[in-house]
C-alpha cells in the first residue's frame, strides 16, 4: 500500500504542469489599436504566492504594477509552494487604464508568448495646441482630464479613452477651458486673446524715468510709458525705476491702462511755532509734488532723549506735538508714504529773553521825550514874553 501512495505522488508531480517553487519573469504591454504604448496603466497579477497547509489550497496575492512610456511592465512572479498536490500554476492578470479594465485568467506558467499584450481599442491620441490669434503656439501648461504637461512650444499630447474630455490651458497672465468628445484621434486647438498693455511711470512732480516692468518671466524696459502685447488674463508685475520697486495688479480682462508713481522728494516744513500756551510745537508741513504720496508721520526727538514723541495732524497740513518740559532744541523728522525721511532742526526761544526785548524797545522813546519837552519849555518862554511885552505897550 505504501508503494502505492508513493507511485501516485510521483505521477501526479510528473503531470504537473510546474515545478514547485516555480517563479516566472512576466511581460505584459498595453496599447491602444494603433499599437502605440500606453503610459500609467495599472498591471495587477495574483497569483499563488506561498505554502499554506496541508489543508489549504495556498497563499495567494497581487503583484502591481504601472506601465512607463513604452507601455511595458516586467513582472517577478515567485511561487514558493512546495506541496505539489496544492500547486497552482496558473494566474490572473487585470489591466486598468483610465476606467476602463480588460483581463486574462488562468494564465498557464510558461505556456504563453514572450510577451502578453492587452489592446484598448477605445483608447485615442489627443493633441492639444495652444495658440495666440495669429496662430503662433504659446508657452502654456495644458491639463487634460486632471493629467498636466508642460508644453514649452504650445503643443501636448494626451492618450484619452472615448468619451467627454476636459481641458484647461494655463498661459502667461490667464486660462482658457473646453470641453470635447473625443472617439479617434483628434488634434484641438485653443486660440489665445491677447490686449495692447500700456504703462506709464511718473515721478512726483509728474515727469517720466527709465523703468524696467517684471512681468511673469520677462522683462520689458522702457522710457516713461510701455506699450506691450500680452496674453489677455490677470498678472502680478513688479516695476523698477531708478532704484525704487513698486508692485502692480493687472487685470486685462477689465483694463488696459496702467500708472505707477513713485515719490522721490521727502516732505516739507512750511512753518514751526508754539501755542499761545508754549506747550505745543504746531508743525505746519507739506509734501510736495503733483504725485506725492503724502506724509505718513511726523514726529520730534531731542537731544540726549532715545524718546521719540509723536506729532498728530489736527487737519490737513497742520501737525501738533507736545512740547518736552525745559527743552531748548529739537528736531523734528518727516516722514512720506514712500519711505523718504528728512529732519529738520528748531529751538525753542525762552520767554524772558522775549520780555526782555520788549522792554528794551520801549526804552528807545527816551531821548525823543527829552527833546520834546525842550522844545515845549522854549515855547512856553517865547509866549510869554511876547504876553508881556503887549501888556506894556497897553
Amino acid at each position: 500500500m505504501k508503494k502505492i501512495l508513493v507511485f501516485l505522488f510521483f505521477v501526479v508531480f510528473a503531470c504537473a504542469q510546474c515545478q514547485p517553487s516555480w517563479s516566472e519573469d512576466v511581460f505584459v504591454k498595453v496599447v491602444d489599436s494603433h499599437s502605440r504604448p500606453l503610459e500609467n496603466a495599472t498591471v495587477q497579477i495574483y497569483f499563488q504566492m506561498d505554502y499554506g497547509g496541508i489543508e489549504s489550497e495556498g497563499i495567494y496575492g497581487l503583484a502591481n504594477h504601472t506601465t512607463g512610456s513604452d507601455g511595458m511592465v516586467i513582472a517577478r512572479l515567485q511561487n514558493n509552494q512546495w506541496y505539489a498536490p496544492k500547486l497552482d500554476c496558473t494566474y490572473d492578470i487585470f489591466v486598468d487604464y483610465k476606467g476602463e479594465r480588460k483581463e486574462m485568467r488562468d494564465v498557464l506558467v510558461g505556456k504563453h508568448g514572450s510577451i502578453i499584450t492587452f489592446v484598448f481599442e477605445n483608447a485615442y491620441l489627443l493633441t492639444v495646441k495652444a495658440m495666440d490669434e495669429n496662430g503662433h503656439p504659446i508657452p502654456a501648461k495644458i491639463i487634460v482630464n486632471g493629467e498636466e504637461k508642460n508644453a514649452e512650444n504650445g503643443v501636448a499630447s494626451f492618450n484619452v479613452v472615448e468619451g467627454p474630455v476636459d481641458i484647461l490651458v494655463l498661459y502667461s497672465g490667464g486660462q482658457r477651458s473646453a470641453e470635447i468628445w473625443v472617439e479617434n484621434d483628434r488634434t484641438f486647438e485653443i486660440s489665445v486673446a491677447y490686449s495692447n498693455l500700456t504703462l506709464t511711470a511718473l515721478d512726483d512732480a509728474g515727469g517720466g524715468m527709465e523703468c524696467v516692468l517684471q512681468l511673469e518671466h520677462k522683462n520689458y524696459s522702457f522710457s516713461k510709458t510701455l506699450t506691450a502685447q500680452v496674453p489677455k488674463g490677470t498678472y502680478y508685475g513688479k516695476v523698477f525705476c531708478m532704484g525704487r520697486e513698486g508692485e502692480l495688479d493687472i487685470d486685462l480682462t477689465r483694463q488696459s491702462e496702467y500708472f505707477v508713481f513713485f515719490d522721490f522728494r521727502p516732505p516739507d516744513i512750511k512753518n514751526i511755532y508754539l501755542d499761545a500756551n508754549r506747550t505745543v510745537l504746531v508743525i505746519e508741513a507739506e509734501d510736495p509734488g503733483e504725485k506725492a504720496s503724502g506724509i505718513a508721520e511726523i514726529w520730534v526727538v531731542y537731544p540726549g532723549d532715545d524718546t521719540v514723541y509723536p506729532a498728530f495732524k489736527e487737519k490737513a497740513g497742520v501737525y501738533k506735538s507736545g512740547l518736552k518740559e525745559g527743552a531748548k532744541n529739537f528736531v523734528v523728522f518727516l516722514k512720506d508714504n514712500e519711505g523718504n525721511i528728512k529732519g529738520v532742526e528748531g529751538a525753542v526761544e525762552a520767554k524772558e529773553q522775549s520780555i526782555e526785548a520788549e522792554k528794551e524797545k520801549g526804552e528807545d522813546w527816551g531821548p525823543f521825550l527829552t527833546i520834546l519837552f525842550v522844545i515845549i519849555v522854549v515855547m512856553i518862554g517865547f509866549l510869554g514874553k511876547v504876553v508881556y511885552e503887549q501888556t506894556k505897550k497897553g
